[in-house]
């Protein structure tokens, strides 16, 4: 099945994921390719779309601001200030700035519903998290992200967030976003994958949280908060760039590259630890998330198909083997573009209801809070090894 010849999204003629995949000029493009949505097109077409990567450039650097489509522009920013609201919510939680912090912060953070989110220790575990967002940002062309970093510089001068007053631990997420949007990801990858884990994939309590994590990113769909989500991340801070762009790079100065190397996203694992991580991995052979989350596509698409008496037949043609294409693919996203494209079909078909995922505002929304909810798994199955031995 791996060989199956696909249709390109873009020409429509057939092509072979393997021969791409395969091709020296374009398997080390994968993760660029998908964040341009350009992931199931041809050979040919993903050459004259991006030429410039064969003489070793990301065509995505050439994009003008003209040339780039008005609703990427707006989600690139939408991302970045979701992580601001998150960074601002960490700092309340703190009590950084315990006087006035209510009358400095930026953005409204009422959205965050989590009910353990007023907990120091468990927002210290969930910030790294969030700042996995980021990392969407970085193949957007860099006039782009020169506008993210100056509305960071924005956000830093309206905060009144200076040298003097700025937390060590603060000092270093605020470098580790601007590293972040420079491109720089390596340490924040690194201890990603090296961090430690609570719960052995593929046991009961692993697929407990894991049902969890799917749970609430559902709830969050369904709570109409989506419209006020959007609200909050329209629009740009103001303050003043270049004054703040000299107060951040005054916090970064003041702490060492030793100090920053030996501050940590999350617990690292041992040595010890990461063999027997590999060991049980090994063992287990099988990628529970990517299980998880094709059960879960596949459940929430037969309940909607059930609640509104609709069957495949009634679906478009390029969605009637829906779950055959979930079962088949090997990545996330992708499994979750098909469940989208499926549930605006259904949503389609139910045109006397309001059209909630179709439209394509909340389609959009819909997409990044899902996408979120993977990120956000992670954290979730830590608090919960943390909660057993709590219980124990």
């Amino acid at each position: 099945m791996k060989n199956e010849n696909k249709k390109c999204k873009k020409c429509g003629k057939e092509y072979s994921p393997e021969k791409l995949n395969k091709n020296p000029q374009t398997k080390g493009l994968k993760k660029k390719l998908k964040a341009r949505n350009h992931g199931n097109w041809c050979l040919e077409c993903v050459k004259l779309a991006h030429a410039n990567n064969f003489e070793g450039e990301w065509a995505g650097n050439n994009l003008s601001p003209g040339s780039l489509p008005d609703d990427e522009y707006k989600s690139t920013h939408w991302w970045f200030r979701y992580v601001i609201t998150w960074l601002e919510k960490y700092i309340e939680v703190n009590g950084f700035y315990p006087t006035d912090w209510s009358k400095r912060k930026q953005l409204d953070n009422s959205s965050i519903k989590r009910k353990d989110v007023n907990d120091p220790q468990e927002i210290e575990k969930m910030l790294p998290v969030i700042l996995g967002f980021l990392e969407i940002e970085i193949w957007n062309p860099p006039w782009l992200l020169t506008e993210l970093k100056e509305e960071f510089y924005k956000w830093i001068y309206s905060t009144g967030i200076n040298v003097e007053n700025c937390p060590k631990k603060l000092k270093y997420y605020l470098f580790g976003i601007h590293e972040i949007l420079e491109g720089k990801t390596e340490k924040f990858d690194k201890e990603r994958k090296n961090r430690k884990r609570k719960l052995e994939p593929g046991s009961p309590e692993y697929q407990e949280q894991l049902d969890k994590a799917f749970n609430s990113v559902n709830e969050v769909l369904a709570s109409g908060e989506v419209d006020k989500v959007m609200k909050n991340e329209e629009g740009r801070f103001k303050g003043d760039i270049v004054e703040g762009k000299k107060t951040f790079q005054q916090i970064v100065s003041s702490i060492s590259n030793d100090e920053y190397e030996n501050f940590h996203f999350w617990p690292q694992m041992t040595e010890e630890e990461r063999e027997e991580y590999k060991r049980k991995k090994g063992k287990n052979g099988v990628d529970f998330l990517l299980k998880g989350w094709r059960t879960n596509s596949i459940k929430e698409i037969t309940q909607t198909l059930k609640e509104f008496q609709i069957t495949n037949s009634d679906l478009n043609s390029e969605n009637k083997n829906w779950e055959k294409e979930i079962n088949q693919s090997e990545d996330i996203v992708k499994i979750q573009n098909i469940k989208g494209r499926v549930l605006a079909d259904i949503h389609n078909h139910r045109t006397k209801q309001q059209n909630f995922i179709s439209s394509p505002k909340h389609m959009f929304l819909w997409t990044i809070l899902v996408i979120g909810g993977f990120l956000l798994i992670g954290s979730i199955i830590w608090f919960s090894g943390k909660k057993k031995k709590r219980n124990r």
